[in-house]
């Protein structure tokens, strides 16, 4: 789970390159992120993966709006 923080905080262009990326890879992640959507146990462990601080905990919203922009394309 530390690698999906990572990288949906630290890269903001994370959205327009999975667009434009081959597309068997795409429609694989658009999967994975829709299912880790659905899984209250992932929406529930987010938080625990950022630090403890308020600004660090708000990136969770930031992780799930760039799961769902990705999934919406």
């Amino acid at each position: 789970m530390e690698d999906i923080v990572t990288l949906l905080v630290g890269r903001f262009e994370i959205v327009e390159e999975v667009k434009n990326t081959d597309k068997q890879l795409s429609t694989y992640l658009l999967r994975r992120l829709a299912n880790l959507l659905e899984n209250q146990h992932f929406l529930e462990a987010l938080p625990g993966h950022l630090p403890a601080d308020p600004v660090s905990q708000a990136r969770a919203d930031l992780i799930i709006a760039r799961m769902k922009n990705i999934i919406e394309g």
